[in-house]
């Protein structure tokens, strides 16, 4: 008799997840058309950008070493709005403590990802650029703890394009895709980045 029940209890859970999921698929909307290019670099738009950031990982073999042994750390990429903000709070020890819980601390940050890195791993992460993100900053879990050593910002690329024949071309500015080097050393982290060329 219990088996009973139970097989009539397990066979109305499996019709209701069966009704709840046969409604159609959401559909895929095609992507947000680009920005047009603009003849003066403020007026750039910043977009969304599906995978519009290649971060590129390189953590040496003897990182965060405390002791003899080399550790795990957390890294957190930031996407901002605004410079500022971010390096005034970065500036100091509690700032960086801040950034290391990877949470959007302040209204200049847009997006963050929190990324574990283990000592010698390699790797290519590719992130969508968050609309209005200017710049990509990152901050690492070292042992030491100083705001000089685990934080870095740099610029978005932006890409330029001379149009026309001289002496009547013009220069169009748009935002670009990223490549973002990061790498972490024994005690440091290293940020540079590059437009991506596709």
């Amino acid at each position: 008799m219990a088996v009973s029940r139970f097989f009539r209890f397990a066979c109305l859970a499996a019709a209701l997840c069966l009704c709840a999921c046969g409604g159609k698929e959401p559909p895929v909307l095609p992507p947000a058309p680009k920005p047009a290019p603009v003849e003066n670099p403020a007026d750039i738009v910043w977009n969304f950008q599906p995978r519009g950031i290649r971060v590129i990982l390189q953590a040496d073999g003897e990182l965060n070493v405390l002791g003899d042994n080399p550790l795990a750390l957390s890294l957190c990429v930031y996407q901002l709005k605004s410079e500022n903000p971010f390096a005034t709070l970065a500036a100091t020890q509690q700032g960086l403590l801040t950034f290391l819980d990877c949470g959007l601390a302040d209204p200049s940050i847009v997006s963050a990802k929190r990324i574990y890195v283990q000592p010698g791993r390699e790797d290519a992460i590719f992130l969508d650029r968050a609309e209005g993100a200017k710049y990509l900053a990152v901050a690492a879990g070292f042992n030491n703890l100083r705001p000089e050593l685990c934080i870095k910002v740099v610029p978005m690329p932006v890409h330029s394009e001379k149009t026309g024949v001289p002496p009547f071309r013009t220069t169009f500015y748009e935002a670009a895709d990223m490549d973002a080097f990061v790498a972490v050393t024994r005690e440091a982290v290293n940020l540079t980045g590059a437009e991506r060329v596709q």
